[in-house]
């Protein structure tokens, strides 16, 4: 596995790890239960920070990965060829 694989897995990684803290904290169902006073409150803040942390490993992670250069070698849309419609005769003919 190269060096640019790896990163690439590690960036897939971030991005589950987000997506899995961002529904921790969006959901109401939680680990410790808010109407426990103090403790309640105490996971949520844990998982926000958390989620915070998250989010600035995600973008390094994801930038160090360098996904832009997956569509390098994809020709531009500019490049291409113009649109040419059917000739109506040619669909009369069909």
């Amino acid at each position: 596995m190269s060096e640019l694989d790896k990163k690439r897995l590690m960036a897939g990684m971030a991005v589950f790890a987000w997506l899995a803290q961002a529904a921790y904290v969006v959901f109401p169902i939680d680990l410790l239960p808010d109407f426990i006073p103090l403790i309640g409150w105490i996971d949520d803040l844990v998982a926000l920070v958390g989620l915070g942390v998250t989010t600035v490993w995600a973008f390094k992670v994801v930038r160090e990965a360098r996904f832009p250069e997956l569509f390098a070698s994809k020709p531009d849309v500019i490049d291409a060829e113009p649109y040419e419609p059917i000739p109506p005769d040619v669909i009369r003919s069909l």
